[in-house]
């Protein structure tokens, strides 16, 4: 899911995730606690992943106030990075990930993270001078919501990733 889909994704993943094999949220992180109204299953989606532009000016990459450019609050969320650790400790991932880099793109660069084990996965993908966009190819996002990185190695990862799930 992408923005508020990625909100929706991680509630599913969370409180129903029987219907899903895993979720992914693009530019969306996880609420903080005073803004968390999910309800955890006892078994959560075991597979999750998080992408997610350092300078998106919706979602904010290390956490705070989300918000539509200053007006429409959504809530506070928590880092990127907390995201993608709070679904880890909870799928008692513990191995610390080891950062790989993607190709730099027309100034943008991708980042990848991965916490696993054999019944569970938990993907950090930062993009590096990203903004509140899902990393393609063909298109290009308005200027006003930041750079898109312009490839499909992100998304291709993720299908790689999704498909080789127990």
């Amino acid at each position: 899911g992408y923005s508020n889909g990625g909100q929706m994704a991680l509630r599913l993943g969370l409180e129903a995730p029987q219907l899903v094999k895993g979720v992914a949220s693009i530019a969306a992180n996880l609420p903080a606690p005073d803004n968390m109204a999910c309800k955890v299953a006892t078994e959560p989606a075991r597979f999750v992943a998080f992408i997610e532009g350092s300078k998106d000016p919706v979602n904010p990459y290390e956490g705070g106030q989300a918000a539509l450019f200053g007006m429409g609050n959504r809530g506070t969320v928590l880092s990127a990075n907390d995201s993608a650790k709070w679904f880890a400790n909870l799928l008692k991932l513990t191995t610390a990930p080891a950062a790989t880099s993607l190709a730099e793109v027309a100034g943008v660069s991708a980042q990848q993270q991965d916490w696993q084990a054999g019944d569970g996965h938990v993907r950090l993908v930062s993009i590096i001078g990203g903004g509140h966009t899902v990393p393609q190819a063909a298109y290009s996002f308005p200027r006003i919501l930041g750079a898109t990185y312009q490839s499909d190695a992100v998304l291709e990862s993720l299908v790689k990733m999704f498909t080789s799930a127990q």
